[in-house]
């Protein structure tokens, strides 16, 4: 007891000096909220020790229906080009936290003066039982909780406006710091200095005035980045003088709830979540072992099924080889029966019996690099209705040949990172595997793109949208993206010297989208590739081999298979 009372004074003092309160005659209150405490335990340089957090209830709020809460963070292809860049420039990754970030955001006062904002006006009122301990408080000795209330002069924790006002009060300071957003990920920052006469390396094309210095990505109050030591050190002084000391581990830590492991001599980076498989239990339906699949589950089995499920699509952070299993356990959450919680448990062993080999590595590679994307998409034509999924994964690879003879031969093994992946259900109607095909990559063409600008402007710089665009148009990117499928008759429908129009008549401007992307310069170059090389296909299709997946994510190496692959190249 003795504990937990020092841990909510303690809370209570940070609230304090944070200026996030002060004391209101309750007469004048107009939308009063209780609150409550969350006590956890916590390990502190090997000490067990117990920690309050004061949260309010911010679904009493009055105000919550005409508040703006987006809060921005870094996407998920944004956090791996960090790795990226890390194991490129051999520099040590770091990840740092912010401590009580919410209370630093901007004060009600201030956001009222901003655009889009409302005039809040809340109060609340501390748990039960707690009024002794505020009264501890400088100021507050003689408080009464029958005529007084706590006036909020900031967002506490449980308030729906909370992430957005911090983020408001981050995204400022990390400009002011010199550090600028990219176009393609508002919440990726990038730091370029001037390029030194020795010693420095120039971005691809050698005409760049400024390198690449520090990269930085943003999640709530959790920050990852890696960056000359000297650009580094002067960052992190200047948050700490923002927002106090900052908690900041190198080497191994875990950011995001995954796990980063560098290597202190190569600096490359192997991401997982090896720590997060334990917690997952299996179902337990041995009880029902001579019931048949097609048993309805029950209402607690059903659940266990949607938790179950739920753990397993956190696991395709890092384990891009269960995708298209996820994506089929997930259509079932509805209405499961016994069947798909078998599948689902039999799924969970093959994670465990596999899970060293399940992760993301980020290699070093040799420049230049291309960004290419495969695209791979699945048409099961049913009695009333069809399922069409559609599958994309975008590496970033060593562009090892000449700008007229690509090097993709049969038996070749490409170093590479995988930046990103999905699985999801077609978002269109389509009637045909040549459909479902050709919008699969239209889909797939624009994602790279936006990961190719992104790489563009961490090698060159921030810039303008309409400076970017004219980089591509001009085929001045750093950076060049590939697109690649393995159904014939799309490559030769795009690529043909005179379109012509395919069996469904609608599908031909997408063809001439597709064809446009390549002659602009969005698309350098679309290649054909034997479906035993086409990773991609392993995202749509559950019975595909998962070697390959897993070997270009835990290896960083996707291996050319099959007939030779085949190249077109509109743009002059």
């Amino acid at each position: 007891e003795k504990q937990c009372n020092q841990a909510m004074l303690d809370e209570l003092k940070r609230w304090l000096n944070l200026g996030a309160f002060e004391r209101s005659p309750k007469k004048y209150a107009s939308n009063v909220i209780d609150a409550r405490w969350v006590l956890t335990w916590k390990i502190v340089k090997g000490e067990r020790i117990i920690t309050a957090r004061l949260v309010v209830r911010g679904f009493k709020d009055l105000q919550a229906a005409q508040l703006s809460t987006f809060a921005g963070t870094t996407t998920r292809w944004g956090q791996r080009i960090v790795n990226s860049v890390a194991a490129q420039h051999r520099w040590p990754l770091f990840t740092a936290d912010v401590s009580q970030a919410f209370l630093r955001g901007l004060t009600f006062e201030q956001a009222a003066q901003t655009k889009d904002e409302v005039q809040r006006d809340v109060q609340f009122t501390v748990p039960p039982g707690s009024v002794n301990l505020l009264k501890k408080l400088p100021g507050y000795s003689d408080f009464n909780p029958l005529t007084e209330v706590l006036r909020m002069l900031r967002c506490g924790f449980g308030l729906k406006d909370a992430p957005r006002l911090w983020n408001k009060v981050l995204r400022k300071v990390l400009q002011d710091l010199g550090l600028t957003p990219t176009q393609s990920d508002p919440q990726l920052y990038v730091w370029h200095a001037s390029n030194r006469s020795s010693g420095s390396v120039e971005p691809a094309g050698g005409e760049a005035s400024k390198r690449l210095v520090l990269i930085l990505s943003t999640h709530v109050d959790d920050f990852k980045g890696a960056g000359e030591a000297e650009y580094r050190q002067m960052r992190i002084e200047g948050f700490e003088k923002e927002f106090s000391t900052l908690k900041i581990k190198t080497g191994n830590f875990e950011c995001v709830g995954l796990m980063h492991e560098q290597d202190p001599s190569t600096f490359e980076v192997w991401t997982h979540q090896h720590h997060y498989v334990p917690q997952i239990k299996e179902i337990p339906v041995d009880a029902k072992a001579l019931v048949p699949d097609e048993e309805p589950a029950d209402e607690d089995l059903s659940q266990l099924f949607m938790s179950l499920v739920g753990a397993l699509a956190w696991l395709v952070l890092t384990m891009l080889a269960i995708c298209i299993y996820v994506a089929y356990l997930q259509r079932q959450t509805k209405a499961p029966n016994l069947g798909h919680i078998r599948r689902a448990n039999r799924l969970l062993r093959w994670i465990r019996r596999n899970l060293k080999r399940l992760g993301v590595y980020f290699r070093r590679l040799r420049t230049p690099l291309r960004v290419i994307t495969l695209s791979d998409s699945a048409f099961k034509a049913q009695d009333y209705q069809g399922l069409v999924m559609r599958g994309c994964i975008v590496l970033l690879v060593e562009d090892t040949s000449g700008a007229s003879a690509p090097a993709y031969l049969p038996g070749t093994e490409v170093e590479c990172q995988v930046l990103d992946w999905y699985s999801p259900k077609h978002s269109r109607v389509v009637r045909s595997t040549y459909a479902a095909e050709l919008l699969s990559l239209l889909d797939a063409v624009g994602q790279g793109n936006l990961i190719a600008t992104a790489l563009d402007e961490v090698q060159c710089g921030a810039a303008s949208a309409r400076q970017l665009l004219e980089r591509h148009c001009s085929a001045s990117r750093s950076v060049e993206h590939d697109a690649a499928v393995d159904a014939k008759a799309v490559f030769d429908g795009v690529t043909a010297e005179q379109p012509k129009t395919p069996a469904e008549k609608p599908l031909f401007l997408h063809a001439l989208a597709m064809r446009e992307y390549m002659e602009s310069g969005h698309v350098d170059r679309l290649w054909w590739l034997d479906t035993l090389a086409m990773l991609a296909d392993g995202m749509t299709k559950g019975s595909v081999e998962r070697e390959a997946l897993i070997a270009v994510c835990q290896l960083g190496v996707w291996k050319i298979v099959g007939l030779q692959p085949i190249f077109k190249q509109l743009r002059s």
